[in-house]
């Protein structure tokens, strides 16, 4: 995905995983039936502002048995 490189200081993202798309795990969380994610991420191309850079994000699974993840990234603003 893409990311700018000048996001505001009062913005936060997190990602999250889900293998239901109705119930939502932040990183290394363990769901119900035993599965644990980790996500990370890492700038595969950095750009000038004001342009964005691309992110790659990879999950890795452990524990239970998963036939499907997904995730998601849930961005905030400090008040």
């Amino acid at each position: 995905h893409t990311r700018s490189n000048a996001v505001a200081s009062d913005i936060t993202a997190i990602y999250q995983w889900s293998t239901d798309l109705v119930n939502w795990f932040s990183s290394g969380q363990t769901n119900s039936q035993g599965v644990s994610a980790t996500i990370t991420s890492a700038v595969i191309t950095a750009a000038s502002a004001p342009d964005n850079n691309v992110i790659e994000a990879t999950v890795a699974l452990t524990g239970g048995t998963a036939t499907r993840v997904f995730a998601r990234i849930q961005a905030s603003r400090a008040p």
